[in-house]
């Protein structure tokens, strides 16, 4: 297993040096989440709505949303650092101007999640831990990787929003090719049964009958707090009968609020994926020779 390297030259450039950042805004949960991994927690003054993992991250100061920072609650921290995403134009453009430093990390690939715990080890003066705690990532990566028989790859939709309220399915949207389920379906020794370009696409019923995967799973941990029926979220799926993944009974629904996330818990994904995707490995066994 090898993690493509991203060009860091070709990424955006660090902060410039500092001692370390005492001062630390994160405007994103997965963000946040690789702060307190790396042990950054105390240096982080501020963070969105949704950063609610670990549970200390709900003790620091809210500043707005992913998509609606509030720029007064930020500016009143006096951050020496805010971590951003490539989508946080405006906030950067703002913070800018008011001589703010940002630093842009991606967590899109799992290859941009190995590069910002190193970045973020950096320029937090924690290097061995990121070093330590990308270790153990990349472990746990290679031991999925170990255990997948040869020539065993289930097609599968995974679908990343519907009217979980429905009793029948209606139109729905689901995860396309190339980006991050897409790639962590590949690492748990799946395929993706959507063939289109489309990042994200709606599919209808008949659309689904198309696809006919032979495994579906749903990410449904960003419900919020809102109770759900799994039973009768998997009898909505009964009616299309036809499809090979509802016929055999491989509808699986991931609740755990970190499949939503794509940071340090991305492992915590896969794993799961792997296991809904291969239930005739024992995972639970030692590795092959050689396996790890």
């Amino acid at each position: 297993f090898v993690l493509r390297r991203v060009n860091r030259a070709a990424s955006t450039p660090l902060p410039e040096p500092t001692a370390r950042y005492q001062r630390i805004i994160s405007l994103a949960p997965s963000i946040t989440e690789t702060l307190f991994a790396l042990g950054l927690g105390d240096a982080v003054v501020g963070v969105t709505r949704y950063c609610d993992y670990p549970k200390e991250a709900k003790e620091k100061q809210d500043v707005g949303g992913y998509f609606d920072p509030n720029y007064e609650s930020i500016l009143s921290l006096q951050p020496d650092l805010v971590v951003t995403f490539a989508e946080h134009e405006k906030p950067r453009a703002y913070l800018a101007e008011r001589g703010i430093r940002t630093l842009t990390v991606t967590h899109k690939t799992v290859a941009g999640i190995f590069e910002s715990i190193e970045t973020l080890g950096e320029i937090g003066g924690v290097r061995d831990r990121a070093a330590a705690l990308a270790a153990d990532l990349r472990r746990r990566v290679a031991r999925v990787s170990a255990r997948i028989p040869a020539g065993s790859r289930p097609k599968v939709m995974v679908v990343k929003g519907r009217d979980v309220e429905a009793k029948t399915i209606g139109s729905l949207y689901i995860a396309g090719r190339g980006g991050y389920y897409d790639e962590l379906l590949v690492l748990a020794g799946g395929e993706n049964a959507f063939t289109g370009s489309v990042p994200f696409p709606r599919v209808s019923a008949e659309g689904i009958l198309k696809i006919n995967p032979d495994v579906i799973v749903e990410i449904l941990g960003d419900m919020n707090g809102h109770p759900l029926d799994p039973r009768k979220a998997v009898q909505a799926w009964l009616p299309l009968s036809g499809v090979k993944a509802v016929k055999d009974g491989r509808i699986h629904l991931l609740l755990d609020d970190f499949a939503v996330i794509p940071g340090p818990r991305f492992a915590l994904t896969l794993e799961r994926l792997a296991q809904v995707l291969h239930p005739e490995v024992n995972w639970e066994a030692d590795p092959p020779p050689g396996g790890e």
